[in-house]
């Protein structure tokens, strides 16, 4: 008698090529689930890494404007309040620079850092933060509280007695991007006045 198994062993049974296709396709997605979950990790690092450096190198060209001004403490009454959120400045030639958050252009929703120099020249003005970055919270604690540069009448003796200085907090999210990408930076700076003549 022939063994006639043999000719069916030549070749793989269905239950094999379906076992075989769904340890593969397994494999396939294990491996493509990583790969988009590694592509979102580095779309939103990319989207953080640019909010961070937009706004480090904001607050360098802050602080470059800041240090050789005065605070302008007559705009906040003789005395300022801890936390602001507009810095009032004073040039050289003693007209108002205002430091706050504004709408962006071209879209209005987007908030911007901005030096509003209109006391001085409406067209000068401009932001320091690009349009697709929005402003959060923007805080500026000046100190001391009152004008070092001011001498009270009655006692002889000057507001402070201190170098200005500035701290600004900042925060910030992208607009750019995909929403699930954002996400909030915050920084922190603290500047301090190089004009201090008595």
């Amino acid at each position: 008698m022939k063994n006639t198994s043999r000719k069916f062993r030549k070749a793989f049974s269905l239950i094999e090529i379906i076992i075989a296709m769904a340890l593969f396709l397994t494999v396939v997605l294990l491996i493509s689930d990583v790969f988009l979950g590694v592509s979102r990790t580095e779309e939103k690092t990319l989207v953080s890494t640019k909010v961070a450096n937009d706004l480090s190198h904001s607050l360098t060209q802050l602080e470059d404007l800041v240090r050789n001004k005065t605070i302008n403490y007559e705009k906040y009454g003789g005395s300022v309040a801890l936390a602001q959120n507009e810095l009032n400045l004073l040039d050289e030639n003693g007209k108002n620079i205002v430091v706050k958050v504004a709408a962006g252009y071209p879209n209005a929703e987007n908030t911007v850092l901005y030096v509003d120099y209109s006391d001085i020249d409406a067209e000068n003005s401009y932001a320091l933060t690009p349009n697709d970055i929005k402003i959060t919270k923007l805080t500026f604690f000046i100190s001391p509280e009152k004008d070092p540069y001011k001498l009270d009448p009655v006692t002889q003796l000057f507001g402070a007695d201190e170098q200005p200085r500035i701290t600004v907090a900042i925060s910030a999210i992208s607009t750019a991007g995909v929403e699930s990408a954002r996400k909030q930076i915050d920084m922190q700076t603290t500047i301090s006045l190089r004009q201090y003549g008595r």
